[in-house]
Formats: C-alpha cells, structure tokens, sequence
C-alpha cells in the first residue's frame, strides 16, 4: 500500500500529530491488520493512557476520506470489537492555524463494533 503524498499533506500531518501529541500516546502512519494483511493505514492513530485505541485522524487535501478505507476501518472495528473514532481534518485548516487551537474542526465517522 504505497502511497504519494503531497507536502501539504504530510506538513500538516506533522503539525496535527504535534497537537496531539500533548494529549495521547499517537502513532503515525501504523498500518492496522486484518487477517494477516494491512488493511489500512491511518495518518494518525491516537491511544490512550491505558493503551487503548481512542481515535483515528486522516487529514485530507486534494480528496476526502473515500467509503472503501472507511469500511475497511469499520471491518476492522467490527471484527475486533474496538470501537474506534475516525476523524477526518483538512490539512488547510491545521496549516492556517498559527497557534494550537483549543478545538479542531472535524467532520466525525463512528464505528461500530
């Protein structure tokens, strides 16, 4: 699953995993697995304290995040039954910011386990 990304993307990326960073354990880039093979790869992987998944972020540029890696995201919450928030963000909005913003503006995909 070898992918091109833009410098916007991965700048912003970059950024949102600084902000994050203050307030969870994050991985970036981490594929998650299904059956012995990579599912997907979220830009952003949030944990909590404990270990446990809290969310996952995908900033977008040029597209949204397109219906098959959300139902990949889904397949996987469901069959491991972890619920996990799936976030998308726009890197334009993160790079327009010129210090941490107290909320993020974030359209919210649940799942369902």
């Amino acid at each position: 699953m070898k992918s091109v990304e833009s410098y916007k993307h991965k700048a912003a990326k970059e950024v949102l995993a600084g902000w994050l960073s203050e307030l969870f354990m994050l991985a970036v880039e981490q594929p998650f697995y299904l059956h012995g093979k990579c599912s997907f790869i979220p830009d952003v992987t949030a944990f909590d304290y404990n270990g446990d998944y809290y969310a996952i972020y995908e900033v977008v540029h040029k597209h949204g995040l397109d219906a098959k890696k959300l139902s990949r995201i889904q397949q996987w919450s469901y069959l491991n039954q972890i619920p996990i928030n799936v976030y998308e963000i726009e890197a334009e909005w993160i790079l327009l910011q010129v210090v941490p913003p107290e909320t993020l503006r974030l359209l919210n995909f649940t799942t369902l386990s």
